[in-house]
């Protein structure tokens, strides 16, 4: 569907641009750990993501360790991701480490696939 407002705008009234949970979890799986190359969301580091009516974006996430050096592209990636939505205005991060990440918050997909790999996840 092709967008007809332009992003900062109010869309016309009635018409509802709220991105989908699905439509949310999508555009996140687009988005790539900069150090692993695996899906945010198949790597288990989005802890919830929703959008309210007002088209602002929450978003929950942790970094494999605390330490990441990369926290800050992630940060912008999945603000990118999510903006490109229709009718998202903002998006709003939330980064916690409680609980930490752990390899068995890694999706069956992609552990299967890094078990193809060699790798003992």
């Amino acid at each position: 569907m092709v967008s007809t407002f332009t992003r900062g705008h109010e869309p016309p009234r009635g018409m509802n641009t709220t991105p989908t949970p699905e439509q949310t979890k999508q555009a996140l799986r687009t988005v790539n750990d900069p150090e692993l190359g695996y899906s945010i969301v198949d790597l288990g580091l989005v802890y919830d993501a929703s959008a309210a009516p007002d088209g602002v974006c929450t978003v929950t996430d942790t970094l494999t360790s605390p330490t990441c050096p990369l926290g800050d592209v992630l940060e912008e990636n999945i603000r990118t991701a999510l903006r490109a939505l229709p009718g998202v205005t903002d998006v709003r991060l939330r980064l916690v480490f409680d609980p930490p990440w752990g390899v068995e918050k890694i999706s069956s997909e992609l552990r299967r696939e890094l078990k193809l790999q060699g790798l003992a996840v």
